[in-house]
């Protein structure tokens, strides 16, 4: 049957559709947000979770290079203070001239314990200086070799300096014997001036004592600090922003040059760690000892871990400071969204899918009922002019669908259905189905017997076509209701 192209078919207004439409919207817009909030806590989780493992890793092994150091040098300190030669030149310059218990010469003995020094400073690069001080008033150097170049150098007497007025004398004359003092890292200062060009310096200390258990000395070895900070930047190549400071918090180290031994060599600008950040837990579970930074001077936000103190002194026997290695908050947050995002992007399109998918399946049943009033309701319509709008409805449909009663006749069909199965129109309206495709009569009727117990059902099934090709065919049915509310029929919608 044919239908005039001026035959127009008008359904009652349906404001349920604005609100339907809102609605998913909505749930399409909080699903999304839920589900990008709940994606980018756990990759922030995750991203978290690496990065402390690589600055803890770099951590680790900083501090055991560190510790390694700190336990050979302390061997070191004690093996160059118990010395007989250093003793029997103390017994034979006390004595005036050679040892009472040897006989060797003052002389002799000096240029054999020099002479040991040389040597082994020759064969460790590390050490800058070695020294033995006099705990008298001007704490002169008694003997002192020093690294020049590729060289080793013994000082002169008259090059030796009094060093009464240093921080570590002053702290080791009040130690027992034996008693070993490390200093913080600092720049070198010869003759009351820092030394040019600049030389970072950490010293090791042990005090010297008689038989009567006097102090008369102190042996102080000057070591080349830069291989402590080298450990610190290699362990941490290109992986964040690197401040190491004292026990007192000062910088020798740090992404601005200028603050780095800025204690020494510009006080009055010279930050200290605990006054540029302030420091709360982060709050990923993964990652316990990752901590928030806050810049107290720019407000610039970072991620950081900070070395351990307690571990560090352990085997420094003070505290010596620590580090810190910090990741801008802003990169990452970066390498959290090109994690994400990707995982949001797939999502945001099955959320905006299932939305439409839901809304067009509520419009379909709005539309039904509209349509069983306008066909069953409305009096101002005749029988004849509600088959042939019908008719004209299901023919438009831009999809594969089939309007079916509850006997399974064809009421209507789309051409795209016509299409479909290579059917005209004039043969489907009216016969039943299951005579019309005997090969999909179980899937259809499955699935049919469903829908009209109220319930919208999905399948699929395949079958071979006239070529020989095996064809797929994905279906939809669903329920329409009739004026009182009961199921009349169902609609199937083939892609």
């Amino acid at each position: 049957m044919t239908f005039p192209e001026h035959y127009s078919l008008t359904l009652p207004d349906l404001p349920e559709r604005r609100w339907i439409i809102a609605a998913a919207v909505l749930i399409v817009v909080v699903l999304l947000v839920t589900v990008a909030y709940i994606v980018t806590r756990h990759t922030q989780n995750e991203v978290a979770a690496t990065v402390e493992a690589r600055i803890n890793a770099g951590i680790r092994a900083s501090e055991q290079v560190a510790r390694e150091k700190f336990l050979v040098t302390n061997d070191e300190l004690r093996f160059f203070s118990n010395i007989e030669e250093l003793a029997a030149l103390k017994r034979a310059e006390d004595a005036g001239g050679n040892d009472p218990e040897t006989g060797d010469s003052a002389a002799k003995l000096r240029e054999r314990y020099e002479s040991l020094l040389v040597s082994f400073m020759l064969s460790k690069p590390r050490i800058l200086q070695m020294r033995v001080i006099l705990n008298n008033e001007r704490a002169d150097e008694w003997i002192r070799a020093e690294r020049a170049s590729d060289r080793v150098l013994v000082a002169p007497e008259e090059a030796r300096q009094s060093k009464a007025d240093r921080y570590y004398v002053k702290a080791l004359r009040d130690m027992p014997p034996g008693e070993i003092y490390w200093t913080q890292i600092d720049l070198n200062v010869e003759s009351g001036q820092i030394e040019s060009p600049i030389r970072p310096v950490i010293r090791g200390s042990r005090v010297l004592g008689d038989a009567e258990g006097r102090v008369w000395g102190f042996l102080v070895i000057n070591y080349d600090a830069n291989v402590i900070l080298s450990e610190i930047t290699s362990a941490f190549p290109g992986r964040g922003r690197i401040y190491t400071f004292r026990a007192d918090g000062y910088y020798i180290q740090h992404p601005d040059p200028a603050q780095a031994f800025a204690f020494q060599l510009s006080p009055d600008n010279a930050l200290k760690h605990p006054d540029e950040f302030a420091y709360e837990p982060a709050p990923w579970v993964d990652a316990p000892s990752l901590l928030l930074a806050t810049n107290l001077l720019t407000g610039e936000e970072s991620i950081a871990v900070i070395s351990s103190r307690e571990r560090f002194s352990q085997y420094a026997l003070s505290e010596r400071g620590g580090f810190a290695i910090h990741i801008p908050k802003a990169e990452f947050d970066k390498q959290v969204s090109r994690i994400a995002l990707p995982t949001i992007l797939l999502f945001a399109f099955g959320d905006i899918l299932l939305g439409i998918v839901l809304t067009w399946f509520y419009l379909r049943v709005i539309q039904q009922r509209a349509i069983s009033q306008v066909f069953g309701l409305n009096s101002q319509w005749s029988a004849a002019q509600s088959d042939a709008a019908l008719s004209l409805l299901m023919s438009r449909a831009p999809i594969s669908i089939a309007m079916l009663d509850r006997n399974y006749r064809h009421l209507a069909v789309s051409q795209h259905w016509c299409s479909e199965f290579n059917i005209p129109a004039e043969r489907l309206i009216g016969r039943d189905h299951r005579e019309l495709f005997p090969q999909m009569r179980r899937p259809i009727q499955q699935l049919v017997d469903r829908a009209i117990d109220g319930s919208e059902q999905h399948g699929q099934y395949r079958y071979v076509d006239k070529e020989g090709e095996t064809i797929e065919v994905n279906l939809r049915v669903a329920p329409w209701l009739a004026p009182d509310e009961s199921v009349a029929g169902v609609v199937i919608i083939a892609y």
